[in-house]
């Protein structure tokens, strides 16, 4: 699996210790939540959209606000709290389009590849294209996956997601009994972990794609069949890429406990550290990096701190 592509960061609220998120899964959580919120962080925030004193958008490192224009509308911070499903198990994708898009790109490909034999009774880019498409399922089917994208230790952990500190929402996941461990998933190096085994079997695929695709050099006649076959394959892998999807899609099945939302920062942190003692801690370092905290502000954290032993 690649690295994350999105910028996004995990704060362990046991200790307040911050990680960059390496999980391509957690980043993308992250960098979807627009996508995938629930329908209550929307009711939460509407009435604080259309409240034009305190509807602005925050310009710069300096949090500096001004008036805006509708579709540019936000509010301080929006902090949703989401605990693990019981009843779904931690690792178990739930099939979206996404994942059938697949199949049925295949079935087209194959199509294409198969008129060169219905025409001129060529059937080596038919073979090929079967080849490939076997090739594709056996490595989408790869153990190898499955050990990179979920392997973490089971034990109770609460995590927070969010990418900077002028982020609109934080993504709050309450750890539970087994609940699997965020954190190490999210710092998780997977060619240091992975076994033999996992290893010899992708150097083996990746001997077979290396004899695919000097078969596919080597091919002489209609071409271009092949070429539209690839062209393909390389236009569903590029919106697939880029497409948002769910938690569940990537085997993590979240349910909503509570939406915190208001116009201050400063002040959500506080409610949520009066209903999750720890949580709103753990993110004001995240959401002011400089300190610059009012004297009030200052003696509660301190409070805070104290009661809580930190």
């Amino acid at each position: 699996m690649p690295e994350a592509d999105y910028p996004s960061r995990l704060i362990n609220i046991a200790n307040g210790s911050i990680h960059p998120i390496r999980s391509w899964i957690l980043g993308r959580i992250v960098r979807d939540f627009h996508y995938w919120k629930p329908q209550a962080v929307d009711d939460e925030l509407q009435p604080l959209l259309e409240n034009p004193r305190w509807a602005t958008a925050r310009v710069g490192p300096d949090d500096n606000s001004r008036p805006v224009p509708p579709r540019l509308k936000r509010v301080g911070l929006c902090v949703s709290i989401f605990h693990f499903s019981p009843h779904l198990p931690f690792g178990t994708p739930i099939k979206d389009w996404v994942f059938y898009s697949g199949i049925v790109t295949a079935i087209i490909q194959l199509g294409i590849a198969s008129l060169p034999y219905a025409l001129y009774h060529d059937w080596s880019v038919l073979a090929i294209t079967a080849c490939g498409t076997l090739l594709a399922f056996v490595s989408g089917t790869s153990p190898l996956w499955k050990h990179e994208k979920w392997t973490c230790r089971k034990r109770s952990k609460t995590v927070v997601l969010t990418s900077t500190s002028l982020a609109q929402h934080a993504i709050v996941i309450i750890g539970r009994g087994s609940d699997p461990d965020l954190q190490e998933l999210a710092i998780f190096e997977p060619e240091r972990t992975a076994s033999t085994l996992h290893r010899s079997f992708g150097a083996f695929l990746a001997v077979l794609w290396l004899v695919l695709l000097v078969s596919v050099a080597g091919l002489k006649q209609n071409t271009w069949f092949m070429l539209a076959v690839g062209g393909l394959g390389m236009v569903q892998n590029v919106v697939v890429g880029g497409a948002s999807r769910k938690p569940k899609s990537f085997g993590l099945h979240l349910e909503l406990d509570e939406v915190i939302a208001g116009p201050k920062v400063m002040r959500v942190l506080m409610d949520v550290e009066g209903k999750y003692p720890g949580v709103g801690t753990s993110m004001v370092d995240t959401f002011f990096p400089g300190g610059n905290l009012m004297p009030n502000e200052e003696i509660f954290w301190q409070e805070v701190k104290k009661g809580s032993g930190r």
